[in-house]
């Protein structure tokens, strides 16, 4: 075999190359003469293993901070700060059930407590599964809120841990309804924080990213378990050990500092990801404006605790019947409609329609079926297409955005969404919108609340 030509030194030069390891690690040059090696540390007061390296190593993602989103460091301090005060006010609750199953008291049996305590556990469980089969959907569309509502019902459940105690007869009850709070935190903070440290991770090191993370809360945890030691002792000289003000006052500034991080941290975080209150805010912005927002842009005008109570509400994969049926008679008389179904979304893989047969001003919903061969670009472009329809319907569209002719239907009863669709599907104008999304925004992901079904199979035939 041919092989490569050997390469030769300069007699008048030496090599000169420069190793650094990760983005703000440390330096080595080197010196290639013809018969040794010259290597020079170039990174100034290098002394091995220096403990701002320990730290980055032991508690930062490899490569940091390259390797991870530029709200990676923000989000992380905010929730350091809000793990702390979970931490503590975590020791002032515990400190309250032990009270209440009778730690302390000579009356108490061990077997009532162990009752007490299964009782608390069991109920969690069964809260867990319900929730998971619920809400579970959702936690990856809406991670901020989640993650948000996961730490207030740890809040809410720690509360009602504290005053079960102070109100003997229903301590049971109370313990049971705190465990269930704080078990569906368990999930839906779990399940939403994993959605985040996927946004988090940009050289797909999602194990490293959430591992780092683990490392971070157990240097907390104990942390916290020390302050809470420290609490624990001061505590110990009040006469109620469950009910006396300075316990309540520690808990009450812990608790609102958690949650006051809790949202810090999340307003901080800027998604790439589409959901379907980001597409609302882009989509009535380009409207309006013509552009889309950047991250930054939207993260401050999204709302953090949100849910789409605007109307006409949008149903983005329902049964295609839906589109056809009177909600009334259960009939289907307009086979018109479908004629225009195929003229106006013909190609689209979907097909909506406003509440249709409904003998009001303003349809409730919008209907949206989807083809089993819709992509997620399909989807999205369904849903804008319904957003479009709920603007008209609405009036929040600009009036140079309604068709002409269009105008006195949205008001006077007569409205028809697959019509209002003709034009702007003809000039490709959710085309144009999420072609100028995709610049910047991740458009290959359905968190748009879809549902499972779907438009197998749709022709004429004989009766």
């Amino acid at each position: 075999p041919k092989l490569a030509p050997k390469i030769t030194m300069p007699p008048s030069k030496i090599l000169f190359a420069v190793d650094q390891r990760g983005h703000h690690g440390s330096q080595q040059s080197y010196y290639f003469y013809r018969h040794k090696t010259d290597m020079r540390l170039d990174e100034p007061g290098f002394r091995g293993w220096s403990l701002g390296r320990v730290f980055r190593e032991v508690f930062l993602p490899q490569g940091y901070p390259s390797s991870v989103s530029e709200d990676y460091l923000t989000y992380q301090v905010w929730d350091t700060v809000q793990a702390l005060c979970s931490s503590i006010t975590g020791v002032l609750s515990t400190r309250a059930i032990l009270a209440g199953v009778g730690v302390g008291n000579e009356a108490a049996t061990v077997s009532g407590a162990v009752i007490q305590w299964l009782m608390r556990d069991g109920t969690g469980m069964i809260g867990r599964i319900v929730f998971t089969w619920y809400e579970g959907s959702e936690l990856d569309a809406n991670a901020k809120t989640w993650r948000l509502m996961a730490d207030i019902l740890n809040d809410v459940g720690m509360t009602l841990e504290m005053l079960s105690p102070i109100v003997p007869g229903y301590f049971l009850p109370l313990a049971c309804m705190g465990t269930l709070c704080k078990s569906i935190c368990g999930v839906a903070g779990g399940c939403s924080r994993a959605a985040l440290t996927q946004h988090f991770a940009l050289r797909d090191n999602l194990a490293d990213v959430s591992a780092k993370d683990q490392s971070q809360e157990t240097a907390v945890g104990l942390i916290g378990m020390l302050l809470g030691m420290v609490v624990s002792n001061i505590l110990a000289h009040e006469k109620d050990a469950v009910g006396g003000w300075m316990t309540w006052t520690l808990f009450a500034v812990f608790t609102v500092l958690h949650l006051y991080a809790n949202y810090s941290g999340l307003r901080a975080c800027q998604l790439h990801t589409l959901n379907r209150q980001r597409v609302n805010i882009l989509f009535e912005e380009y409207m309006r404006s013509g552009r889309i927002l950047f991250y930054d842009d939207v993260a401050k005008r999204e709302s953090i605790l949100w849910w789409d109570t605007q109307r006409p509400r949008i149903v983005l994969g329902a049964p295609f019947r839906l589109l056809l049926e009177d909600h009334r008679t259960r009939e289907c008389t307009d086979f018109e409609r479908v004629r225009q179904y195929e003229e106006v979304y013909g190609g689209l893989h979907y097909a909506l329609d406003a509440h249709p047969y409904a003998p009001i001003s303003v349809p409730k919903d919008v209907m949206v079926s989807l083809h089993h061969d819709a992509s997620n670009k399909d989807i999205l472009r369904a849903y804008v297409n319904a957003l479009w329809i709920r603007g008209l319907v609405a009036g929040t569209l600009p009036k140079e955005r309604i068709p002409k002719g269009h105008e006195a239907d949205v008001h006077g009863g007569s409205f028809d969404a697959v019509l209002a669709s003709r034009r702007p599907l003809r000039e490709g104008l959710f085309d144009r919108f999420i072609a100028d999304a995709a610049r910047f925004w991740r458009v290959d992901r359905d968190l748009l609340g879809t549902t499972e079904w779907r438009l197998q199979e749709f022709r004429w035939v004989d009766q």
